[in-house]
């Protein structure tokens, strides 16, 4: 699909390199090939994207087990999560962050 769209371009929008640069980005994201990644991480930009995708994957995941009722039947901790490699979580009741009332 990356190759497709940049020939779909009149004007080439990068370099031979950044072209490289970008298809391995794509290419390494998921950051082990036991994870699916085709290649591993080789440069700095590659292996903060594999952070960042993986930071932004395991808080999305968090957030649903948070958001599901039924992961909380028995209390503030959840059962054992697959989402989270068979973790438990704990609701708490903080209300860091929300706007202050009456005040």
């Amino acid at each position: 699909m990356f190759e497709r769209r940049l020939n779909e371009e009149k004007e080439q929008p990068c370099t031979e390199e950044e072209r490289q640069v970008l298809l391995h980005l794509i290419l390494s994201h998921h950051g082990k090939l036991e994870f699916g990644s085709p290649v591993t991480p080789m440069t700095l930009e590659a292996e903060a994207l594999h952070w960042a995708d993986n930071a932004s994957a395991k808080t999305a995941s968090l957030a649903d087990v948070l958001s599901d009722p039924d992961s909380f039947s028995e209390g503030p901790v959840s059962r054992p999560n697959w989402q989270l490699d068979r973790r438990r979580v704990y609701r708490h009741g903080c209300d860091w962050g929300l706007p202050e009332s009456g005040k």
